[in-house]
């Protein structure tokens, strides 16, 4: 039995557009946001009060019981968005695959807001873009199963092609990113990096090394060897 039954329910009017009213307090409920989903106090049928999440209220209030085991999604994935017809019934499964949760989330990891969460996570250290990269998203922790077909989309979301190049000028192959070459061929990708950056920074020195070249073969990335073609 889903915990919303024990919500006094003839103390609220709940309506299709997501709105909550009170008849006790004579107000409307608050539908900000408390990460990661807004929650209201409801009185129950022992005239106690606990929180629920509003989104699940709703849904069970027109639907009835939620089977075990099921989620309620945001289907446009706006979770302030409560409205009846932006709830459906699904599994963990369809929930963590809901693609405008992802899109959603893509668009939110490149805001400035959000680099400084990471941040700060990190103890006020600034963050590297590699180590920004590595950050997975939430919803690949906590036991959630992601599937490898949207982890390879975030990946790709945040990666840079990058050319293979031998020493005559002749490009050998145009990798995804500088990981996937690093891993396909077995060498390391922070040194492609750096032969795409054109080199790198020693801190102890405060000198910048000129890196062209590595295993072999010189690493551009294709936006840098796109421009320079178009130059010429």
């Amino acid at each position: 039995m889903n915990r919303e039954s024990n919500i006094d329910f003839s103390l609220y009017t709940i309506t299709e557009d997501g709105s909550i009213f009170s008849k006790t307090k004579n107000k409307y409920l608050s539908n900000k946001n408390a990460h990661p989903y807004v929650t209201n106090e409801y009185v129950t049928k022992d005239g106690v009060g606990d929180s629920f999440q509003r989104h699940r209220v709703i849904w069970f209030y027109f639907n009835g019981e939620i089977p075990k085991g099921m989620q309620i999604d945001h289907i446009s994935g706006d979770k302030l968005d409560n409205r009846l017809e932006n709830l459906r019934c699904v599994s963990p499964f369809e929930n963590t695959h809901n693609e405008n949760t992802y899109n959603k989330f893509l668009e939110a990891v490149k805001t400035d807001e959000h680099r400084k969460k990471l941040s700060n996570a990190e103890k006020g250290r600034k963050m590297t873009d590699e180590r920004y990269k590595k950050c997975e998203p939430t919803m690949f922790k906590k036991g959630h199963f992601t599937s490898q077909e949207i982890r390879d989309k975030i990946s790709n979301k945040n990666s840079k092609p990058v050319l293979q190049i031998d020493v005559n000028g002749n490009i050998v192959k145009e990798w995804k990113s500088a990981s996937e070459a690093g891993k396909t061929l077995n060498i390391n990708s922070a040194s492609i990096n750096k032969c795409c950056n054109g080199g790198e920074l020693d801190k102890k020195r405060n000198k910048w090394t000129n890196i062209t070249q590595y295993k072999g073969f010189k690493w551009k990335f294709k936006t840098d060897y796109d421009e320079m073609l178009a130059s010429q």
